[in-house]
């Protein structure tokens, strides 16, 4: 067949269409190696494209080029397997699946619908009540992590509300902050950090312009401004980037107020409060270092009184890690000299600004050795070396 045959003439379209409709992709992992192993079949071809050279593409990115037999066959053909890193596919700008004849411009590719496995799934999640169901709800989401940050990665693009793009990164961001903070970062987990942290930029600060201007604020923006900024703070300080966690921290500080309308943010808004408030006497923003320290102090009841005890039992559990770090607020405000005066003793003298007493990664990051001056001024107030802020 010769090339201008194959670069589709507009009446060719119908039948490139229908053949696209009998293609199947099944995606799997290869077993023990982070490769994706791409099988194709085809249950029937139109006469027009038999013998013809056919290319499926993944984004940009050619998973495999394919030629039917010249005449028909009466079972389906199979092809394959190819395998694709797996870094690779994530970091790809684009996820859709197209077919066309391997001489035809990329304008006559159709999208290939018809997929197996759950690889193909996490790429093609079909709306947002789905991607909520398979990558952010613990009891339903996949178990393979490695599906998580792609099903996020491939779904972004076609996300349109706030709360769902919010989700889609700091889902991501949770997968990189389980890594080792001493260990060096991988290119594939230094590239996800910076799209969490240029995406995340944008979305945190426009949750915090809604949140500003809303008379009643919305769950979702409470709870996903507040959950994005947190984790936006923790990439930013593994990347030593004070002024990234500076501002991090400080939008979600700033919710606190906020926390009756979210009670599953209390945490985060307690942390920040304690976070944001060594930041702040780091640089000898003494006043503005209180003010964050007493707001993380004085959370502490109404976080409280916005939860339902009776609900189940982890919200005691989480109202547990609140009130440790709400009482390391406290403690801050001593250690730091900007309690007054007092008669008799505020806190024990076995009272320790111990970072790694809350829930949050911060001390094992610090103590990996990142963000080294807020580690040095911690260990300086803590009275300890900040090798020894995790333990």
């Amino acid at each position: 067949m010769s090339r201008e045959e194959t670069n589709l003439w507009p009446d060719q379209q119908p039948d490139l269409d229908a053949l696209s409709v009998n293609v199947k992709v099944h995606a799997e992992f290869v077993e023990g190696e982070d490769r994706i192993a791409f099988l194709v079949e085809v249950t029937d071809v139109p006469p027009s494209l038999l013998g013809v050279r056919m290319r499926l593409a993944l984004g940009p990115v050619t998973v495999m080029t394919f030629t039917p037999p010249d005449r028909p066959t009466t079972h389906p053909l199979r092809f394959g397997p190819t395998r694709l890193d797996y870094a690779n596919v994530v970091l790809l700008n684009s996820h859709v699946l197209t077919l066309r004849p391997d001489d035809a411009t990329a304008q006559a590719a159709v999208t290939v619908h018809h997929g197996t496995g759950e690889v193909m799934e996490a790429m093609t999640l079909r709306d947002e009540a789905v991607f909520f169901e398979r990558i952010q709800l613990h009891h339903s989401r996949f178990r393979d992590r490695r599906l998580l940050v792609l099903g996020a990665r491939a779904s972004f693009p076609h996300l349109a509300s706030f709360e769902a793009r919010c989700a889609a990164l700091t889902v991501v961001a949770h997968r990189l902050l389980e890594a080792d903070p001493a260990e060096p970062p991988s290119k594939f987990a230094s590239a996800l950090a910076a799209w969490v942290l240029s995406e995340g930029d944008i979305l945190v600060t426009e949750g915090a312009a809604r949140l500003a201007q809303a008379r009643e604020a919305a769950w979702s923006d409470v709870r996903w401004t507040v959950s994005l900024a947190t984790v936006c703070a923790l990439l930013s300080l593994c990347r030593d980037d004070i002024e990234g966690a500076h501002h991090h921290f400080g939008i979600a500080a700033a919710q606190t107020h906020h926390v009756a309308v979210a009670p599953v943010s209390a945490l985060n808004l307690v942390n920040a409060c304690l976070f944001k408030g060594l930041l702040l006497a780091m640089d000898d923003r003494m006043e503005e270092a209180r003010e964050h320290f007493e707001r993380g102090v004085k959370a502490f009841p109404p976080c409280v009184a916005a939860q339902n005890v009776m609900l189940n039992v982890w919200v005691i559990g989480d109202l547990i890690n609140v009130a440790r770090a709400s009482r390391l607020c406290f403690i801050a405000l001593a250690r730091c000299g900007l309690l007054p005066p007092s008669n008799e003793p505020v806190i024990s003298p076995g009272s320790h600004l111990d970072l790694g007493g809350v829930q949050s990664p911060v001390a094992r990051i610090l103590a990996a050795g990142h963000a080294r001056r807020l580690a040095e001024f911690v260990a300086s107030v803590a009275e300890v070396s900040p090798k020894v802020l995790a333990s």
